[in-house]
Parts: C-alpha cells; sequence; structure tokens
C-alpha cells in the first residue's frame, strides 16, 4: 500500500556548510585531497566485501583511519570552534518556518528535486509524522499487513542516507545514523557561530540545543531511508527544494519568513508499507 504523495511524513532543513559563501565551492587543501582518494579505496573495499559477504557490521571501520574523516560529523560543540573555524551553523528554525515547510510538503504533490550541489552542509530536523495528521491529509498512521497492527509510518524510518549513484567505482553511500524514527537526534551543545568571533568549545554562553549535525565530503544528488519494516531502502519518495520555491509556492504571507539569509533546501520524505 502506498502513501499519497507528498504529506510530510519527515522534512529535513539543509544548510551550507562553509562560512566563506553560501554556496559550497571553497577549494579544498591537499590533505583534504588525500582523505578523498582514501575514502574512495575504502568504498571499493566495502563493496566487494558487502558483494562477496553481505553488509558489515555498522561500526566496520575496515582499519583505514584516515579516511574516517568523510560522513557524519555529530560533535556540535566544536563546529564553529577556532579550531575548526570555516563552519557556519545555521540557528534553530522558528515556528513559523517549520509551518511553512511542514505546510509545502502536505499539500504539494510530487515536488521537484532541486540538487543544490553541496558536498559539505548541516541537516536540521524539521517535522516527523506522528498519528495525528491534519484533516483532510492522508494519514501517518497504518494498519500493517496482518490486518490489525497499526503503525507510525515515521517511526519506521531509519539510518538516513545521502546517495551518489553515479559516483567513480560504484554507487557512493554516507549513512547517517543520527536519522531514525523519522527524527534527527537531538544534540544538546551545539556550537553557535558569530561572525568575526570564533571561540572554543567551552564558551558555554553560545551553546544550545538542536536537532542538527553536520555532513563532511558527502552528496546532495539524493537521499532515501531505510525501512525498518521491511529492510529496504526508500529513494523515490523524496522531495528536495530551495526555500524560494517554497516561497512561490506558498506566498510570502505564509513562506517569506523563509528568507532569511542561510539559503536553505528542504526536504520532504514520504512513507511507503
Amino acid at each position: 500500500m502506498k502513501k499519497y504523495l507528498m504529506t510530510g511524513i519527515a522534512a529535513l532543513a539543509l544548510s551550507a556548510g562553509f562560512t566563506s559563501c553560501s554556496h559550497d565551492i571553497e577549494p579544498m587543501t591537499q590533505e583534504e585531497i588525500n582523505q578523498i582518494e582514501a575514502q574512495k579505496i575504502v568504498q571499493t573495499y566495502e563493496q566487494a566485501f558487502i558483494k562477496t559477504f553481505g553488509q558489515p557490521a555498522a561500526n566496520q571501520n575496515w582499519g583505514f583511519g584516515a579516511a574516517n574523516t568523510r560522513g557524519v560529523d555529530a560533535d556540535g560543540n566544536h563546529w564553529a570552534a577556532s579550531d575548526y573555524g570555516k563552519w557556519k551553523v545555521p540557528p534553530v528554525l522558528k515556528p513559523e518556518q517549520i509551518a511553512a515547510v511542514v505546510e509545502y510538503f502536505q499539500t504539494v504533490q510530487n515536488p521537484r528535486y532541486q540538487d543544490p550541489q553541496w558536498t559539505n552542509y548541516f541537516i536540521q530536523q524539521v517535522y516527523k509524522g506522528g498519528d495525528s495528521p491534519r484533516e483532510g491529509y492522508s494519514p501517518e498512521k497504518y494498519t500493517a499487513a496482518n490486518g490489525s497492527t497499526k503503525i507510525v509510518g515515521s517511526d519506521h524510518m531509519d539510518h538516513l542516507a545521502a546517495i551518489d549513484p553515479d559516483a567513480e567505482g560504484g554507487e557512493f553511500v554516507d549513512h547517517n545514523n543520527n536519522f531514525n524514527h523519522g527524527d534527527c537526534g537531538a544534540y544538546g551543545n551545539v556550537l553557535a557561530y558569530e561572525e568575526g568571533k570564533p571561540h572554543s568549545a567551552n564558551d558555554t554562553q553560545y551553546q544550545y540545543s538542536d536537532k542538527i549535525n553536520l555532513m563532511v565530503n558527502s552528496t546532495t544528488k539524493s537521499f532515501g531511508y531505510y525501512n525498518s519494516n521491511s529492510s529496504v531502502r526508500r529513494t523515490e519518495y523524496t522531495g528536495l527544494v530551495s526555500y524560494q520555491t517554497i516561497i512561490d509556492e506558498l506566498g510570502e504571507a505564509k513562506a517569506g519568513c523563509l528568507r532569511d539569509g542561510w539559503n536553505r533546501s528542504f526536504m520532504g520524505f514520504d512513507f511507503e508499507m
């Protein structure tokens, strides 16, 4: 049984992470280039292992230490510290911004996928579907195949995956293990960036809590989630649009609040039983 598309069973915000500009075009250092090349080796090895032996343990690192710089960086109390410096951490989304994004994904069916082409970016939680949907919209709670068990769709959306299907050497997949049950895990000590004032993780006056994490040397070409009810990755029910697209669709009165200088893209997921 397929859900109607789209109803905002889960929604996330993506923001470019560099302080230099709003687009992810900062040149890489030789060290970063070496790390990416090392990751290609890991990826090729991992793909060969999976093909022969099946899926490895989630914490498998293959012994290639230098390549572990790619992927999810959940250490939120260092993102804007003086030893990192280049990350500009977006603030917590305001209630009116969340409302606009949810309205868009609950009313626009089959939204476009507009790839911002970022490799370094923040992911923030916007919305997790529940069992009390708005009147007139398709349900967020379903009857399982046995005809009696009730399930909340978003509770079965695990391991957000950032995917480049055309990567050299085969499909590139970043599993974001901080995204489970349709929800991004909260980090209680995010260090806020303040222009021109780098500070350390000990500056507690700049810390706040948010459901957010950083993706490093990743991709925005495609996203999906793993259905814990069937162990299947779903990428076909995903929309990714710019903040301006939502404003154009809903109008300034409802969505003008998204124009706050952060150049976000917003992603909505649907669920399939």
